[in-house]
């Protein structure tokens, strides 16, 4: 007795899906090359048999160049929309991301001038001259008492 899923009992519709989900992904992508080539074979047998060769050429080289016409404008539609989100992007990213950055780096770099001109004017300057005070009278007691060496 026969089985019930054997292939010879199953529908065509059934079949025919079957058979492309099992085929491999690199099958499936020259399954359109094959039949370019294949339908480019019988044209030329066609324009052969019935001396046509004159007329075809003509039309191949229309439809190619047509062909790429369409190829051209493509590009041109890529490069266009291309153009427009990186300048949609850049302004995006400008405006959202990097000027917030900015304002806070300028922000951060205000607060350390400001800590370090405080600095400078509560701590260093005073250090400084009270140092050179003592440096002074140092070498004005070694003076006076004779001891002038380094």
């Amino acid at each position: 007795m026969r089985s019930v899923w054997a292939r010879d009992t199953l529908p065509a519709a059934f079949v025919v899906p079957w058979l492309l989900e099992c085929l491999n992904p690199v099958l499936k992508s020259l399954l359109a090359p094959a039949a370019v080539i294949l339908i480019g074979i019988v044209i030329i047998v066609v324009s052969i048999v019935f001396n046509i060769t004159a007329q075809v050429r003509d039309i191949v080289i229309v439809l190619a160049m047509l062909a790429f016409f369409a190829v051209g404008v493509a590009m041109i539609a890529f490069f266009s929309v291309l153009t427009t989100l990186v300048a949609k992007l850049r302004d995006d990213v400008i405006g959202e991301q990097v000027t917030p950055i900015l304002g806070s780096a300028r922000e951060t770099a205000t607060n350390i001038k400001g800590s370090t001109e405080f600095m400078t004017t509560r701590a260093a300057n005073p250090l400084i001259k009270i140092i050179s005070l003592i440096a002074a009278t140092d070498r004005f007691i070694r003076v006076v008492l004779g001891r002038s060496g380094n």
